[in-house]
């Protein structure tokens, strides 16, 4: 039991069905957060990893980030033996993983878009926001910039989290349209 809290710790988020399983190394070196749930059917990107924790009937999503995995429960599961059966989980498979946590299929330069406004929001988003929403288990991820709103989709704890709200509102939206003032609105979708 002590090896598998030397190489994992859990902590809590701002989520209450969501929990930040944190590694003493990293699982990707991508800044790239992968989103996996029982109902992404076509994706870009695949993880043996994120399919045995989601062979659990009480999880029902999994996020893939630089050195944690945020695991979020189905609402009525319990934590109490489901963080400790993730945590064997997770530490047996680091030890014994021998390719990629995350694998992709094809080509992800869907979201890449060349406008400078875009491009000025994503680079904001990954160096001021990111940070501070991973440190939380979560991630946000630019989808487009049109008409002067700003779509994001918010993942890991931070996808149903009661203060994901606040979040986008006062602090990522006040922020984004400090530094662009295009900028009207940042809705999550």
């Amino acid at each position: 039991m002590s090896y598998v809290n030397q190489l994992v710790s859990i902590e809590s988020t701002p989520n209450p069905e969501a929990k930040k399983f944190v590694f003493q190394a990293r699982l990707i070196e991508s800044s790239t957060s992968y989103i996996f749930d029982r109902s992404s059917i076509s994706r870009s990107y695949t993880s043996e990893l994120a399919d045995l924790i989601l062979k659990n009937e009480a999880v029902s999503d999994v996020m893939i980030a630089g050195d944690f995995v945020v695991v979020t429960k189905v609402k009525g599961s319990e934590w109490s033996s489901l963080q400790m059966e993730l945590s064997c989980l997770l530490v047996e498979y680091f030890c014994n993983s021998q390719g990629d946590i995350v694998k992709c299929t094809n080509d992800e330069e869907k979201n890449c878009t060349n406008d400078e406004i875009s491009n000025q929001i994503k680079k904001l988003l990954d160096e001021l926001v990111k940070p501070a929403v991973a440190q939380d288990g979560g991630d946000i991820v630019f989808v487009k910039f049109e008409e002067g709103k700003v779509y994001v989709k918010m993942t890991g704890a931070c996808n149903g989290c009661p203060s994901s709200t606040y979040t986008l509102k006062n602090g990522v939206e006040v922020m984004l349209q400090h530094y662009i003032p295009e900028v009207v609105e940042v809705i999550a979708i």
